[in-house]
């Protein structure tokens, strides 16, 4: 009897766990910030308490479980919805090279040592920190590399043909909303954004999902319905 109630509790314990992080999405463990890290240990150690404590009232662990799985489900939700909330929740990307310098204050403010950051650029394949354009630690500790065009692999530079500096992608529009510190620090107004949108027939901010901009002024655009002809299921 109770070898067979410590496998009732196995089989619940997981499908518990399953089902929650089929709930949660691909997103959820898929890229581990703080708080996927923190959900992914919180709600495995309740399915492993569920299952080996075999002496004590299952209901507590399972309540424990539901509850930690509304909360996770609930920051999920209200980080999609809010920018802000969502830079609170998962962090922000912190900018660690810059022109082939490495800014020393961002790389103290991550708790990164030189040596990680070579280590992790190394790992992308850029060895010397000249060559780099830009550094980005991204929100999930991954880190994003832009070598200076030069150096890329298959370059114009090798292949004799002119190219036009673009420099980095500034994001101006995101879920719908207009990002007006951006716009600012970039030197370009409301009104010229909407006269870029006129341009590529787009009759309302809610309509763009993302835009881009580069140095040059060149935009680029994400529309909302660019994917409902071609949805691919889960």
């Amino acid at each position: 009897m109770q070898y067979f109630n410590m496998l009732l509790r196995i089989i619940l314990s997981f499908s518990i766990l399953w089902l929650t992080l089929r709930l949660l999405g691909k997103k959820q463990f898929g890229e581990l910030t703080i708080t996927n890290i923190a959900t992914a240990f919180a709600i495995g150690e309740m399915a492993s308490d569920l299952a080996t404590n075999i002496n004590e009232n299952p209901m507590p662990f399972i309540l424990s479980m539901i509850g930690y799985f509304l909360l996770a489900f609930g920051i999920g939700y209200v980080s999609l919805k809010s920018r802000t909330l969502r830079g609170v929740f998962e962090g922000h990307p912190t900018l660690l090279i810059a022109h082939g310098k490495i800014l020393e204050d961002n790389l103290r403010r991550m708790k990164m040592s030189v040596d990680l950051l070579l280590q992790k650029l190394r790992e992308k394949d850029a060895f010397r920190v000249q060559e780099i354009e830009y550094a980005i630690l991204e929100a999930d500790g991954k880190l994003s590399v832009m070598l200076m065009p030069p150096f890329k692999e298959l370059t114009a530079d090798t292949l004799k043909i002119k190219t036009q500096y673009k420099g980095l992608l500034i994001d101006i529009i995101a879920d719908g909303k207009v990002l007006s510190d951006n716009l600012r620090k970039i030197g370009l107004t409301r009104s010229w954004l909407n006269s870029q949108m006129k341009k590529e027939h787009i009759q309302n901010i809610s309509e763009v999902f993302l835009a881009q901009v580069d140095e040059s002024g060149k935009l680029y655009f994400d529309l909302r319905t660019d994917w409902e002809d071609g949805q691919i299921s889960n």
